[in-house]
């Protein structure tokens, strides 16, 4: 079984890092019988500059793409077309809202070393999407990290910890100089640089040359 390893740089209020974890997950399954696939999650916030309490999502995407509101709904219906495919049920709506996601990302952080990434992740990703959850909320959060196992205390802590938030910039910092301006990013043996949400195919066919270059590699 070859071996690979992804680390995806995302923010949990994008929806195309849904969409392409989503795409990516399906790949996984159908290389299962090849490739044994380790994944780790590192922060990208979208709008770090997003006051407490979040800001109209409509709003935000018309001043971020410098376009109209039904422009935005628009791409949101195209969005929720593709997420029905793969069985993510986008809800979108006029009072839907787009949250700091910094606090967030420190907790996807701690779950590293706790080896649950995974489980929080697709929480955060769900429970933004399907129910608009304030994912700039202490309660919420907490909540979520408790449902898939973490320390309640211990992850207060990790929120409240200025130097857990001075970490996630520092990470981001680091993804930035190294070139990455598009999420999803899928940086594979910690050399190959896929931007965006690639389709199944595509995945499967790079996963796929990557671990067969790989291997050949380490046989040399």
């Amino acid at each position: 079984m070859r071996k690979i390893k992804i680390d995806i740089v995302a923010d949990v209020v994008c929806p195309w890092c849904y969409i392409g974890y989503a795409r990516l997950q399906k790949a996984i399954k159908h290389l299962e019988e090849e490739i044994d696939v380790e994944l780790y999650w590192y922060p990208f916030e979208l709008n770090p500059a997003i006051v407490p309490g979040g800001e109209s999502l409509l709003q935000y995407l018309a001043r971020q793409y410098k376009t109209s509101e039904q422009a935005c709904r628009e791409l949101q219906e195209h969005v929720t077309k593709l997420g029905y495919e793969l069985g993510i049920k986008f809800d979108f709506d006029d009072d839907m809202s787009i949250y700091n996601t910094r606090k967030a990302h420190q907790l996807v952080q701690w779950a590293m070393q706790n080896h649950c990434q995974q489980p929080m992740i697709e929480r955060l990703f769900h429970d933004y999407f399907y129910h608009h959850l304030p994912l700039d909320n202490d309660e919420v959060l907490l909540n979520i990290a408790t449902d898939v196992g973490l320390d309640r205390v211990l992850c207060e802590q990790v929120i409240k910890e200025p130097s857990w938030s001075g970490a996630v910039a520092s990470i981001e910092r680091q993804w930035l100089q190294a070139g990455i301006q598009v999420v999803p990013a899928m940086i594979i043996n910690e050399v190959h640089l896929m931007s965006g949400a690639q389709s199944e195919g595509v995945l499967i066919k790079q996963l796929r040359e990557i671990a067969s270059h790989s291997n050949r590699s380490r046989a040399h």
